[in-house]
């Protein structure tokens, strides 16, 4: 069986830039942060003898179906070049990088899902509607060090949601129903 883990490269990078660091790391006025938060999980993955893939973001075409769809979300220019450094840098160096026009990264995280189905696959990612590729072989781990791994025994007492004040499991695979 082979032990693989896939990330979620947008994720890494603004949990690293946004959520990680204490500081504002940059290499003379280039942040790196989010790399230093992407690496060293991945140098940890392949000292523990992993495969690694990276899943990279592009434009998805659930923007063009609602035009809502992250509006919210405000680009922050900080991430996105350390984004498009890592897939260079990445891409030259012989490490697979999947990026595919019209897909995010959890896109693609769940073909890979899909495809290592019955290997033992680590699915990094700070996005909750990932969750849904867990399984008996396939578990999901944030990048914050301090959160649990998800897997299938422990789903729906990591994954809740709180109404008022009550808070409720979110019972195995439905997280994509909840949300």
């Amino acid at each position: 069986m082979n032990k693989i883990a896939v990330f979620d490269v947008s994720g890494a990078v603004y949990y690293g830039t946004l959520g990680f660091s204490k500081t504002n790391d940059d290499y003379y006025g280039f942040p790196i942060a989010g790399m230093r938060a992407l690496m060293s999980r991945s140098a940890i993955e392949l000292a523990a003898g992993r495969k690694i893939a990276f899943a990279f973001d592009t434009r998805s075409v659930k923007k063009n179906w609602y035009e809502g769809y992250k509006a919210n979300r405000t680009p922050n220019r900080n991430v996105s070049a350390q984004i498009e450094f890592l897939f260079e840098f990445l891409m030259k160096i012989g490490l697979p990088c999947v990026k595919v026009d019209g897909f995010e990264a959890d896109d693609v995280i769940s073909w890979y899902a899909e495809d290592y189905s019955d290997e033992d696959l680590l699915i990094y990612s700070n996005d909750h509607d990932v969750a849904h590729n867990v399984h008996d072989s396939i578990r999901m781990k944030p990048f914050k060090t301090s959160d649990v791994i998800i897997c299938q025994s422990n789903y729906h007492t990591v994954l809740t949601y709180k109404f008022r004040s009550h808070i409720w499991p979110i019972e195995f695979n439905t997280i994509n129903a909840y949300k």
